[in-house]
């Protein structure tokens, strides 16, 4: 048989094959150059940002944000870290308040585009750049669909709308008051989309495809709904015991809010002035979400990838290039609060070391959270706005750095 005369039955004759154009949405990008665009974009809002919070339409007359607090406000939105600051959002005129809703959509849609990209790419999940945009906007639109849901008496639509778009992007900006602990309106509207928000659009994606197909889960879904409910029950067994005092009704309630708002969501509620509560909370700020969602931190994905490749390791395996990326990215956020903190403690003297580093942890994980409205000026406000940013784009370019190394699709994603 002579394998050059044989014929191609799925061929016309005389015509010869041409090669498949890629199909539309492809995955056709440059990991590398994608880090760059991401870092542009985040400038670009920063700039938009600090311009419109200096506008003198932004503030009462008279009242002008300076170039610290402006500057400060701006990143503070863009990366969804959401501190509360002694000036209050409730006091900025309508066109500062509309300025940090539009900064807080377009930064929710940066992060879960981006990220959701690229755990995609890495995780192997199926979905396509199409389908991840979609899922980013139409996350988005549920959020504003159900604002209308926290109308109150004390609170207007604006107000509610702001709430639930803040809580899918992780962001603790709001306006007006915050509903209570024990209130249906933080469990059934804003929990869950914050839940949806830490998830990601990949997993969300994936997930509702799994279902409706009757399939089973992939192994990405399955450990990120694992380690996402995981990191969600030790925190509310560990907050819940700090509160016992209080009443076990009381305590769980405070507990399950406390536990998904210091994963990076941030909402004004009380801190405390326990110490042991406040170091266990800068742990769950640090831990953090899953990767490529709205949460900020290291993520509890970073840390499976070392857990694993360790074991490679043990087993005498080659752990991948996708661990080493992982050490980096950690020791990266452990260099950030560590400049950071060394940075406030220079610029704030009088402040106690223990809450200036919860104030840093807090900044690199993009939470918010802080015992009282920061109030800082000047050196210390830059400090940590630099924090800030940092740590909104050092995890996504160590996530688009994972990509470019990694060696299959079937990968933990980090940073």
């Amino acid at each position: 048989m002579k394998a050059s005369n044989a014929k191609d039955p799925a061929r016309p004759p005389g015509k010869a094959t041409t090669p498949t154009a890629p199909p539309p949405w492809a995955w056709t990008y440059d990991p590398r150059e994608v880090m760059w665009r991401i870092a542009g974009a985040y400038l670009l809002l920063v700039v938009v940002g600090f311009i419109a919070f200096r506008h003198p339409a932004t503030m009462v007359r008279g009242n002008a944000l300076q170039v610290d607090r402006a500057l400060f406000a701006s990143i503070n939105a863009v990366t969804l870290s959401g501190f509360q600051q002694a000036v209050a959002l409730d006091e900025y005129r309508w066109p500062g308040q509309i300025a940090a809703l539009l900064l807080t959509i377009a930064g929710t849609l940066l992060v879960l585009i981006a990220g959701g990209l690229a755990v995609a790419r890495l995780a192997g999940t199926g979905c396509n750049v199409r389908g991840i945009i979609l899922g980013a906007c139409a996350l988005e639109l549920l959020a504003i669909v159900l604002g209308p849901v926290m109308w109150t008496r004390g609170r207007d639509l604006f107000q509610s709308t702001f709430l639930s778009v803040s809580a899918v992007g992780h962001s603790g900006l709001h306006v007006g008051g915050l509903p209570g602990t024990l209130d249906w309106r933080t469990h059934v509207v804003l929990l869950p989309l914050s839940i949806l928000g830490g998830l990601g659009v990949a997993v969300l994606l994936t997930l509702a495809q799994r279902l409706r197909r009757r399939e089973r889960l992939d192994g990405f879904v399955r450990l990120a709904l694992a380690l996402w409910a995981a990191g969600y029950v030790i925190g509310v067994i560990a907050l819940a015991l700090l509160n016992s005092d209080n009443g076990w009704t009381s305590a769980a309630a405070d507990a399950s809010v406390q536990s998904i708002n210091s994963r990076s969501i941030g909402f004004g509620y009380p801190v405390g002035d326990s110490r042991v509560k406040q170091w266990i909370l800068m742990l769950l700020m640090a831990t953090g979400g899953i990767s490529g969602a709205a949460a900020g931190g290291i993520k509890l994905t970073t840390l499976a990838c070392v857990f694993t490749g360790l074991r490679r390791v043990l087993r005498g395996d080659a752990p991948g290039r996708v661990f080493a990326v992982a050490l980096a990215w950690i020791g990266a956020y452990g260099l950030l609060v560590f400049a950071g903190t060394v940075g406030l403690l220079a610029t704030e003297p009088g402040q106690p070391a223990d809450r200036l580093l919860f104030l840093v942890v807090s900044a690199a994980s993009n939470v918010g959270l802080s015992q009282n409205p920061v109030s800082t000026t000047g050196s210390g406000l830059f400090v940590l706005s630099a924090v800030m940013l940092l740590g909104r784009v050092l995890p996504l370019a160590a996530l688009w750095w994972a990509v470019a190394v990694a060696r299959d699709e079937n990968e933990i994603p980090v940073g």
